[in-house]
């Protein structure tokens, strides 16, 4: 699952490090976004494919 946010950009990276923030708590507040982005894509070009 991580791999579908990658790259770790370096702005995460250092958003973490000047936040005292773990990288994964950072990455799992990004989860709900990618999946609503997910379902946006599915319903708009991928349900109607015949």
């Amino acid at each position: 699952m991580l791999i579908l946010i990658y790259p770790l950009s370096s702005t995460l990276i250092l958003a973490s490090i000047l936040t005292n923030i773990e990288l994964y708590i950072i990455v799992l507040g990004l989860m709900p976004c990618l999946i609503i982005m997910w379902l946006i894509g599915y319903f708009i070009l991928i349900k109607n494919v015949t």
